[in-house]
C-alpha cells in the first residue's frame, strides 16, 4: 500500500515565487496532521520555478485524509492550480 506520495511542478513564468508561497503553507498546515511523518518541499537552485514535494504518511488512511482535508483542497485544489505549467504525481510504498 502507498504510504509516500512525490511530485514535481513546475510553475508558470512569472508565478514562481506565488507557487513557492503556496506550497510553503501547504506544507505547513500538512505537517501538523496526525498521520503526516514528513512533508518536504524543494525548490530548484537553478530553475527556481521548479518545485520537488516528498509526502510521507502513517498509512493509506493518512493519505486520504490529507487528500480531504481544508488545506489540501484550498492549496492544491484551488490556488496551485492557475500557478503551474505542469504537475506530477507519483505514490510509492516504503519498504
Amino acid at each position: 500500500m502507498p504510504d509516500i506520495l512525490t511530485s514535481h511542478w513546475q510553475a508558470k513564468p512569472g508565478m514562481e515565487d506565488e507557487l513557492a508561497r503556496v506550497l510553503a503553507s501547504l506544507a505547513e498546515e500538512s505537517r501538523s496532521e496526525g498521520g503526516n511523518v514528513a512533508f518536504v518541499v524543494a525548490r530548484s537552485p537553478i530553475d527556481r520555478g521548479c518545485f520537488f514535494v516528498f509526502e510521507y504518511y502513517d498509512d493509506e488512511e493518512a493519505i486520504r485524509e490529507h487528500a480531504a482535508s481544508e488545506h489540501f483542497d484550498r492549496y492544491a485544489r484551488r490556488e496551485a492550480p492557475p500557478l503551474l505549467a505542469t504537475e506530477r504525481s507519483e505514490a510509492w510504498e516504503s519498504l
